[in-house]
């Protein structure tokens, strides 16, 4: 009488797998299947493997035209994308202290950057309205404060 070891077949050695799956394999394998599903055109909810949801258009398997991304600490994002990033104008929340969404920015967006005309609120009560360029105030603008005070001019 001969006896075999439990995950063995006659013939074919060791069926198991001396590999243990990972988070880092079901990734890989999340990008290979994502990659062949070319998604194009509006989607219902897609869900990442980090937790981000979008929900919008795609072209080519990214987020192209209006869409909503959610990030899993509450960061928001609706608007207009161009290939995967923030492009055309579009609005920015993110989770305040208190647990509700707070608007932060609403204007127009350039590969994934501020730029151009838009209005940054601040938490104090603050907020400018003005010119932006790779994420940073410049050009003429308004920075309203919190106290009443208000400048106007370059940045």
């Amino acid at each position: 009488m001969s006896f075999q070891k439990r995950g063995t077949s006659p013939g074919l050695g060791d069926t198991r797998s001396s590999h243990r799956s990972t988070k880092n394999d079901t990734l890989q394998l999340w990008k290979v299947n994502d990659t062949r599903a070319m998604k194009a055109g509006r989607r219902s909810t897609v869900h990442h493997p980090g937790g981000s949801t979008y929900t919008g258009e795609w072209n080519r398997n990214l987020p192209e035209g209006t869409g909503v991304l959610v990030k899993p600490d509450g960061t928001k994002y609706e608007g207009e994308w161009q290939e995967g990033k923030q492009h055309g104008h579009g609005t920015l929340w993110v989770t305040g202290t208190d647990g509700k969404q707070e608007k932060v920015y609403t204007g127009a967006w350039r590969d994934g950057k501020k730029a151009g005309y838009g209005t940054y609120f601040y938490p104090d009560g603050a907020r400018y309205e003005g010119e932006w360029a790779d994420n940073m105030r410049s050009g003429w603008g308004t920075m309203f404060y919190s106290n009443g005070d208000r400048y106007e001019g370059e940045w």
